[in-house]
C-alpha cells in the first residue's frame, strides 16, 4: 500500500500521514465545501475527481485530504473544512501528487509542504 506524508506545509494541520481512499468515497470536508456553495456534493466530486477514471484520494485522520482535479489539472490539499490550502500542476495525471512545487491559496505563513511517497517497504523500516 501506498500513503503520503505531508511535511513542512506553513499550515500545520495539513502535515501528516495520508492513506488511499476509493474515488466512490466523498470526502467529508468536500462535502462542506459543496454545501456551503449550493452545490450537489456527488455530482461535484465526479465531475471534479473522477470523471473517466477512478482515482485515488488521500484522507488524513483529522479529515484533510487531497485529491486531483480534473477541473483544473490540479493537486489539492485541503483543510478537514474542505478549503483548499495548497495546489500544484501537474501536466501528466499521475497516480500519485508530485513531492515539490506545491503553492499556498491562502495568505498563510510559511513554506508550502513537500509530498513524501510511502510504500509499504519503507513504512515497515
Amino acid at each position: 500500500m501506498i500513503s503520503l506524508h505531508v511535511t513542512r506545509a506553513g499550515a500545520a494541520m495539513v502535515n501528516g500521514i495520508y492513506l488511499p481512499k476509493s474515488p466512490t468515497e466523498i470526502p467529508v470536508g468536500f462535502v462542506k465545501t459543496c454545501d456551503e456553495m449550493g452545490w450537489e456534493s456527488k455530482r461535484m466530486w465526479e465531475r471534479l475527481a473522477v470523471p473517466k477514471e477512478n482515482k485515488t484520494w488521500w484522507l488524513k485522520d483529522d479529515d484533510s485530504y487531497i485529491y486531483y482535479n480534473f477541473g483544473d489539472g490540479r493537486w489539492w490539499i485541503d483543510g478537514p473544512d474542505g478549503k483548499g490550502m495548497y495546489v500544484v500542476k501537474d501536466f501528466e495525471k499521475a497516480d500519485k501528487p508530485p513531492e515539490k512545487g506545491w503553492m499556498r491559496l491562502t495568505n498563510m505563513d510559511g513554506p508550502a509542504p513537500e509530498v513524501v511517497v510511502i510504500t509499504e517497504d519503507e513504512s515497515e523500516l
